[in-house]
């Protein structure tokens, strides 16, 4: 029995809504650097390349960096290398976050107008070996709810 190919794939989803106009909610989510702070781990972000893939939809390539703090002191920056794709113009946006480890997440976000805000679907599926699955889960999910407060104060409190 091989070890090494033993990994596990976990998906969750949260909705939630924001008095914000889904336009606005995906022009500032499909930037970026707007990710700096929109996750609490995320301390810096380089070499950020835009292109067209050959279904025609824009994508961004980047690298970033999350710094985790072990025991609450210890310090490790974990390198992340990500592809952003526009799937369907101010509708949807797909990160694709490759991480050390064989650790890999994909954030979808669905974003619906409604009224005068709109709801965000966000779903993540974590691909991580099984000895990591915990941790990795623990922590998208943290980023996730931090996430919404940030998009929530930022989207409510900025009518620009």
């Amino acid at each position: 029995m091989k070890l090494q190919n033993m990994t596990s794939v976990t998906t969750f989803q949260y909705t939630y809504r924001i008095q914000a106009p889904a336009d606005k909610l995906y022009k500032h989510l499909s930037e970026p650097t707007n990710y700096i702070g929109l996750s609490p781990l995320i301390v810096s972000l380089t070499d950020v390349q835009w292109d067209t893939n050959l279904h025609g939809q824009r994508f961004v390539q980047y690298k970033s960096v999350e710094l985790f703090r072990f025991l609450g002191f210890i310090p490790y920056r974990n390198p992340l290398d990500v592809v952003m794709t526009l799937t369907i113009p101010h509708q949807q946006i797909v990160s694709e976050v490759q991480a050390p480890l064989n650790v890999r997440v994909i954030f979808t976000f669905d974003l619906e107008q409604q009224d005068s805000g709109s709801t965000v679907t966000e779903t993540i599926s974590i691909h991580s070996p099984l000895w990591a699955k915990r941790f990795v889960i623990s922590q998208a999910k943290a980023v996730q709810q931090n996430r919404v407060q940030v998009l929530t104060s930022r989207m409510e409190m900025n009518t620009n």
